[in-house]
């Protein structure tokens, strides 16, 4: 909690600046990288740090401290190995002097177990923190605090024996009633997460139920972040006691499923991690994490896990690869995403490849190669490329945020023509124009019928351009899977045959006969045929492709919709009534009779307040799966984003 950690630094002075027989210059330099630190600016403070120790004649203990202080820097920039090794040598140099309390070796293991903590070594960020009271000043209480709360944070998961024991010692401190209500509020919360976690929701509700006393009106106008926090763990505690009503009342007054736009959100890319030795089917577990300006994750813990050891660590280490596009995380205040919660379950396999994925990959590779690295689409952020940055390469990338996000058909067409110009002017990869004709062919209208009309009439009208350009048959064929599937989709099965097989009749030269783009062309020919009435051109096709079943669970085959309704009825009353949004995006299996099978949620936002409604209207849900052989397949990990919006007053 990383709101308890503020709360407390503000008990205890920070230690003195190191003092050392630099010359002026490293000392400016020093002071100039402290100053940076001070005010939050991790990458000039590294800088800076990084300097003075090159430039210092020798290693003695201001190098060490200078050490922590970069590593400090290094962990707010999430380089959480390069800043675990500056830490744990400047304790190693710092310790071999110490000869009895020493308040700058005492914050050095303060450091280096937020470091280890953050970057999941929970167990290492334990022993470090455990060595903060041997070292801290006996009048330090401070610091010990700090330890304390960090060791019930690297805990509460893997150890919340220890969670609980740590917690019932600061509350039993004679000293703890003189503390402010807000932070004793906050310890009573950890008290009432680490029962929760030994599977002791009674017992957490005595808690939780005193921290909430301490933490203020509910009914006020405004809320602090700590008290966001304590009210999330409130509505946690009652959740498992199965009471909906209180913990949608704790929720709602958390602010959670109030977010202003849900969008952006559920749009992130985002996956949940694979079923496994660590985590089995029946697991779930609840993370907390910020995301920052940049659109990456920051401070992913997990607060809650159904069972104790590393399983609940291996859903925050998942969220930690989450991102976002920072035009996206723009929209959002940062209040409201400086702690947020999803609950979690795993996976039954990894998520397809997705027939687009080399397409956006080369786009976003030619970007990067012409300098244009935070502005890339559908990609994790990633370092400045060292290339000159292009102007038109800049302009490009804004052209293809136009475009996603174009709502009128004029600015859309007028968007998408001045971008495949301008790709074609610069030699970008054929690639990056298919990627563009894609997002630039959405459907149109109300109806499902209208949008696909729409959709495959700009497809078509694109398609001559990479028929023709050399290298293109590959992103001709890609087009036309995705003008089928839309085709499918809207039950034009005679209108989806002949893309398709323009596609599965491309010779091995342009399309090689292993290629996902021709494997799903094959299967849903293969289905075209059954449903147009010739079940024998359907089995030769799969029989010549030599598809197997693992094989085909590896594509994205887009099972074709049978049924998808969905009714808005379906929204809990409950929380129709305290008023909130949410999202939950299930995953499911789809049997050989067309049929869901296994519908549960991957991940819930709010936790545990919409997962059973949009399991059940999942469950409606009919398919026609592909065959293989002539026989139906049963298609595996599927999964769909169902979103809940609360009815207008």
């Amino acid at each position: 909690m990383r709101l308890v950690l503020a709360a407390l630094a503000a008990t205890f002075a920070t230690a003195a600046a190191a003092q050392t027989s630099a010359p002026t210059s490293l000392q400016a330099t020093y002071n100039a990288a402290q100053a940076a630190l001070d005010k939050g600016d991790w990458s000039s403070a590294a800088t800076g740090f990084a300097q003075v120790l090159a430039g210092a004649s020798k290693e003695d203990r201001s190098t060490a401290i200078i050490r922590i202080r970069l590593a400090d820097a290094l962990m707010n920039l999430q380089r959480f190995d390069e800043a675990q090794a500056q830490a744990e040598r400047g304790v190693t140099e710092m310790r071999a002097q110490a000869t009895g309390p020493d308040a700058e070796l005492a914050a050095g293991y303060e450091a280096l177990g937020d470091i280890k903590r953050l970057n999941f070594d929970y167990d290492g960020a334990i022993a470090a923190y455990q060595h903060v009271e041997t070292f801290a000043a006996p009048d330090d209480k401070g610091i010990v605090d700090l330890a304390n709360v960090g060791i019930i944070q690297a805990a509460m998961v893997t150890h919340p024996d220890l969670a609980v024991s740590t917690a019932a010692g600061m509350i039993d401190d004679p000293a703890f009633g003189a503390r402010s209500a807000d932070l004793r509020s906050q310890i009573y919360a950890l008290r009432a997460r680490a029962a929760l976690n030994l599977g002791d929701a009674k017992a957490a509700r005595k808690f939780i139920d005193e921290a909430i006393n301490l933490s203020g009106s509910l009914a006020a106008s405004t809320i602090s972040l700590s008290q966001e926090e304590v009210r999330s763990d409130a509505a946690l505690v009652y959740a498992k006691l199965k009471d909906l009503d209180e913990t949608h009342r704790f929720l709602a007054y958390s602010g959670a499923g109030n977010q202003p736009g849900q969008d952006w959100f559920g749009s992130a890319q985002i996956e949940s991690p694979v079923c496994g030795p660590e985590i089995n089917a029946d697991d779930t577990a609840v993370v907390e994490f910020s995301i920052a300006d940049d659109g990456k994750t920051a401070g992913a813990a997990p607060v809650y896990a159904s069972r104790p050891g590393p399983m609940g660590v291996e859903f925050a280490r998942a969220v930690r690869e989450w991102h976002w596009s920072p035009q996206a995380v723009a929209a959002s205040p940062p209040f409201w995403r400086a702690a947020i919660r999803i609950q979690m379950r795993c996976a039954s396999r990894p998520p397809p490849l997705a027939l687009s994925r080399p397409f956006v990959e080369a786009t976003n590779d030619w970007l990067r190669g012409n300098g244009v690295s935070e502005e890339v689409v559908g990609s994790p952020p990633r370092a400045a490329n060292a290339a000159p940055r292009s102007p038109v390469a800049t302009a490009i990338a804004v052209l293809f945020r136009k475009v996603a996000r174009d709502h009128d058909d004029k600015a859309l067409a007028a968007d998408a023509a001045e971008l495949d110009a301008l790709l074609v002017q610069t030699g970008a990869p054929i690639e990056a124009r298919a990627f563009a004709a894609e997002m630039a062919a959405r459907g149109a209208g109300y109806t499902m019928h209208g949008w696909t009309t729409e959709r495959v009439r700009r497809l078509d009208a694109a398609l001559p351009k990479f028929d023709q350009a050399p290298g293109g048959r590959r992103a001709a064929a890609w087009l036309r899977v995705e003008m089928a599937t839309s085709l499918e989709a809207d039950g034009q099965f005679a209108a989806a045959k002949a893309p398709l097989a323009t596609v599965v009749d491309l010779p091995a030269s342009q399309l090689g006969p292993n290629d996902p783009i021709r494997s799903v062309a094959v299967l849903h020919l293969a289905l075209v045929e059954t449903k147009l009435g010739d079940p024998a051109a359907a089995k030769a096709l799969q029989r010549e492709s030599g598809l197997t079943q693992a094989g085909c669970n590896l594509l994205d085959i887009r099972p074709i919709p049978v049924s998808e309704q969905v009714d808005d009825s379906k929204f809990p009353e409950e929380a129709n009534r305290w008023g909130f949004d949410g999202w939950v995006r299930v995953g499911y299996d789809i049997g050989a009779n067309g049929g869901v099978q296994d519908a549960r949620a991957l991940m819930s936002y709010p936790p545990f307040i919409f997962d059973d409604a949009a399991s059940n209207i999942i469950s409606r849900f009919r398919y026609l799966p592909p065959n293989l052989g002539g026989e139906p397949l049963s298609c595996s990990g599927e999964t769909k984003l169902v979103k809940f919006n609360r009815a207008p007053p």
